[in-house]
């Protein structure tokens, strides 16, 4: 699909933010019966709103964590201090559990469309587009460079036109000085590039078919890219800032208009794919999965259990695929939610109803509910809002549900989390800490998790304005 789309959880973070700064949370788990930790506050002189929510795919923008304790969190605030006037981009990063300061981006204060991606906790990449000074109605693309926690100002990417508009649309980093970057150049009709970078230089952009809807990389710095172009879908991968062949994705006739928006690489040549095709209507769009096996891309296919969702009368049907993790070749878990919606594009959204896919040894399982999560859900709206696998079998989410009462005007939420413990997932469970707050809402963001430190989430609570952060193992 290839109109804009809200996630659910950008449109109620919106909401919320109408009465209040939000607070940004942190909890993390170890072991192998995870435990979640209650969440403790950090220090709060931020209204804080996280940056990117619904830009993009999943909702992992705002938070990159290299290691479950080690994570950066990138929002745009504006200080107390009158001495900062207007909002700012900053980055704050999470060393061992504990916060630091939050650290301006410099050159990245007009930036919208941002995203971001990290490889140790003091060494990030952060791009987007910004106005051009000498022409404030033309809007280019731009990278900063994070080396050993010193940021360097955001500045025009290379061989992308100056007097043009342009955009980033996915980005990979591999290890330090090795990341990539997709995007559009809208001059006439628009064109598409990848561009790498090599030993912290960045190379000449490649034109590819169709706009990029995301990109992975791994240490070896080899990435893959995937996207739709006018008759079909696309891959192509490239090492060190160089690219090989346009792979074209043939799927089946029914997929007219389907997008590829998520892809996760286990190892060079062995890569998952996630899209959708449909429009809103009666019946809700449809999520597909495409494997990649020893460098060869199969068929697409429908996910087993996803079909069939049909919205409340005279609702609109959509669905929104929130996540992707392959923790091995073939071994992958993806998150999302039909919704039942007034308008179309999430505006006045009367249900949600997430749902877990599993690929086990290359075959998608059928997909299933978040056990425990309809009795806690009373408001009829819930959200998988990011999935992350320290292993096969192992892994976590974290999302929201509602309590009763909950309508397109007012629907005060709670976040949750939920661990699978070697193929078997637990009860969605709220997060310690954050069930005696009576008012205001709490929220899931995001996750990660890895095979020896367990896993971080991270959240928002509203309307106050504090960071905090829980930490276990």
């Amino acid at each position: 699909m290839t109109r804009a789309r809200r996630s659910l959880f950008s449109v109620i973070t919106a909401c919320l933010l109408a009465a209040g700064g939000t607070t940004v949370a942190l909890a993390a788990v170890g072991g192998s019966a995870p435990r979640w930790s209650a969440a403790r506050f950090g220090p709060g002189v931020f209204d804080v709103q996280l940056l990117n929510l619904g830009s993009g795919f999943t909702m992992q923008d705002s938070l990159v964590c290299p290691f479950p304790r080690d994570c950066t969190v990138f929002y745009r605030g504006t200080m107390t201090s009158p001495r900062q006037p207007g909002p700012l981009t900053y980055a704050v990063n999470l060393r061992r559990g504990r916060w630091g300061r939050p650290g301006k981006i410099p050159g990245f204060a007009t930036v919208s469309f941002a995203r971001y991606d990290c490889v140790l906790p003091d060494t990030c990449l952060a791009a987007g587009t910004r106005p051009e000074p000498r022409s404030p109605q033309v809007s280019v693309a731009v990278a900063a460079v994070e080396v050993r926690g010193t940021w360097r100002s955001a500045k025009p990417i290379p061989g992308v036109p100056a007097h043009v508009y342009s955009y980033v649309t996915a980005d990979s980093c591999a290890r330090s000085g090795w990341c990539t970057l997709a995007g559009v150049i809208q001059h006439r009709a628009g064109r598409y590039f990848l561009i790498g970078e090599r030993r912290g230089a960045w190379t000449r952009p490649r034109p590819v078919p169709g706009p990029v809807g995301s990109i992975s990389c791994d240490h070896t710095a080899t990435c893959t890219a995937v996207g739709s172009r006018p008759n079909g879908l696309f891959a192509v991968t490239g090492t060190a800032g160089t690219w090989g062949p346009v792979h074209p994705i043939t799927e089946p006739a029914a997929f007219k208009g389907a997008s590829l928006g998520a892809v996760a690489c286990a190892s060079p040549g062995n890569c998952t794919a996630i899209g959708e095709y449909g429009q809103e209507s009666q019946t809700a769009p449809q999520v597909f999965a495409v494997t990649e096996r020893h460098g060869t891309w199969g068929t697409p296919a429908v996910l087993p259990g996803t079909t069939g969702y049909h919205p409340i009368s005279g609702d609109l049907a959509d669905t929104m695929v929130t996540g992707l993790s392959c923790p091995g070749p073939g071994q992958c878990v993806m998150t999302a939610y039909h919704a039942s919606d007034t308008y179309g594009e999430y505006d006045n959204i009367d249900q949600a109803r997430p749902f877990i896919s599993a690929q086990v040894n290359g075959a998608w399982q059928r997909a299933h509910a978040v056990r425990g999560l309809a009795a806690l859900n009373r408001g009829g709206v819930a959200d998988l809002a990011s999935v992350s696998c320290g292993s096969p079998g192992n892994c976590a989410v974290t999302g929201i549900y509602s309590l009763a009462g909950c309508n397109a005007q007012v629907c005060r939420q709670r976040a949750f989390l939920a661990s699978e413990t070697g193929g078997t997932w637990g009860p969605a469970q709220p997060v310690p800490g954050l069930t005696a707050q009576a008012t205001g809402s709490t929220v899931g963001a995001f996750i990660s998790c890895s095979r020896a430190a367990g896993c971080a989430a991270i959240g928002a609570r509203f309307p106050h304005a504090r960071l905090w952060v829980s930490v276990r193992g």
